[in-house]
């Protein structure tokens, strides 16, 4: 028994006649927070059902010697669980030889990618832009979200698997197969408009095709519809600022191909890790699980906060965000703020705060911390190494904000345009970004009825100023 207690997983043996615990090695009896657990039953030991499941599986051990069992629960953890029919020399007694191998990593990722896809789903289903999928080699419709049966008048019974040139609505079948054949073959966007033969007579509507050759795991195109001039809610959320239609022309370029890459792709990454740890778990290192598992997590970050800063920007730019004005000490606040990104490096922190002025002030909480959080991400990602984030907060008649960086100065010819959706200035070089922070930032700052402006020059780096009303 004693060699067991060298096993860093947990173990512990029963004795099938009583039910008793004759032996559990340091890391159950940790598991469970307890000197030890030998001479406990297991129902004085463990809670139901998971007492009950181990007296069942421990009669069917009986009769067929060994048996796993998955996904059972401990406090905070996950396990699987194998039992052993063993027996003991020295007593001449069959024991139970339970060992857990812990599974909460792979169940923490798996938690994770459920909820990043639950919100992809959302965001294509309630979305008010009519989207579909359409398999490039017959035309058929592989998806739909709602807003598209709504433009179409259709059902989804009615139109998965169709070829989507067969719709009533779509008109001329040639026409509408040449916009297709265009998009494939010189793999720019095909946009124009036409009046659907739906419930809605007489209103134009605006169409634009996309091809894309890994999609679906095979070629397809994106298909999106809209109606004109009241612009798809995602045009309208995130554009309404913007006139010109070559502006309008080129966010919704950018905006599919991030649909169809930074989210479809980093997933089909994510599942191909969790294919790895579950078929190959036990030729693995520990170290290799260790990255499967870090890269998957980073990737569902990625995409986590892609989504929530599109969702942010929506609400913001629709006008359906509540503002909700509190007083709040402003310096706590702020100080908080910047602590969750020191804690790392307490020792030579990244960013240095000061404060000056009153600290009550009255505003909305939600909205500084999304444009604080913004800036500062920002500041970080884009500052040369081995410098620091000067972080100035002054409240007198107005709350005077500023965040400066050594990095590369932004052209001068760009600094009107980085606050426009998806716009990246010349300067990131190869750092990876969505080009919506400082939107966002904009659109908080204007809802609470204030400025933004943003410096940069070769010798002060780049500084954004925000300057917002205290009450």
């Amino acid at each position: 028994m004693k060699l067991f207690d060298k096993i860093s997983k947990p173990v512990f043996v029963t004795e099938p006649e009583t039910g008793k615990i004759i032996f559990s090695n340091r890391a159950m009896n940790n598991l469970l927070g307890r000197e030890s657990i030998v001479g406990f039953s297991l129902t004085e030991i463990f809670d139901n059902p998971f007492s009950s499941l181990q007296r069942r599986l421990n009669e069917i051990v009986l009769k067929e010697k060994s048996i796993t069992y998955q996904n059972i629960q401990i406090g905070n953890n996950f396990f699987d669980g194998e039992k052993v029919l063993i027996y003991d020399e020295e007593t001449n007694k069959s024991l139970i030889f339970d060992i857990f191998v812990n599974k909460s990593l792979e169940h923490n990722a798996d938690e994770l990618l459920r909820e990043t896809e639950a919100k992809y789903v959302r965001l294509f289903n309630y979305i008010s832009v009519g989207i579909a999928i359409v398999r490039a080699s017959d035309y058929t419709i592989l998806e739909a979200n709602k807003s598209f049966l709504l433009f179409t008048g259709t059902r989804l019974e009615d139109v998965i698997y169709k070829p989507i040139y067969e719709l009533k609505c779509c008109g001329d079948k040639d026409k509408v197969l040449l916009y297709f054949q265009n998009a494939r073959e010189t793999g720019s966007i095909q946009s124009f408009e036409t009046i659907l033969n739906t419930q809605y007579p007489n209103r134009e509507f605006c169409v634009t095709i996309v091809y894309q050759k890994e999609f679906f795991e095979e070629p397809a195109f994106l298909v999106t519809l809209y109606e004109n001039p009241s612009v798809a809610l995602a045009n309208k959320e995130i554009l309404s600022t913007l006139q010109r239609d070559e502006e309008i022309r080129t966010w919704r370029d950018k905006f599919l191909s991030m649909i169809a890459h930074e989210i479809r792709n980093p997933l089909a990454g994510i599942l191909v890790s969790l294919e790895i740890l579950d078929n190959k778990e036990e030729s693995l290192t520990t170290a290799k699980r260790k990255q499967l598992i870090k890269q998957s997590k980073l990737i569902i970050k990625s995409i986590d906060a892609l989504i929530e800063k599109i969702t942010a920007f929506a609400k913001l730019e629709s006008g359906i965000f509540h503002i909700t004005k509190d007083k709040i000490n402003l310096k706590e606040f702020l100080e908080t703020i910047v602590e969750s990104y020191n804690i790392l490096n307490p020792m030579n922190p990244q960013i240095i705060f000061s404060f000056a002025g009153e600290h009550i002030v009255t505003t909305d909480s939600t909205l500084i911390t999304l444009i604080i959080n913004n800036l500062l991400s920002n500041a970080l990602k884009y500052k040369e190494i081995n410098t620091q984030v000067e972080f100035k907060t002054i409240v007198d008649d107005k709350i005077r904000i500023s965040i400066n960086n050594q990095g590369k100065p932004i052209p001068s010819d760009q600094l009107e345009k980085v606050f426009d959706p998806f716009y990246r200035a010349s300067n990131i070089g190869k750092t990876h970004g969505y080009g919506i922070g400082l939107s966002i930032v904009k659109k908080a700052v204007e809802s609470l009825n204030g400025e933004v402006n943003i410096e940069s020059n070769e010798a002060d780096g780049t500084t954004v100023i925000v300057t917002l009303p205290k009450d």
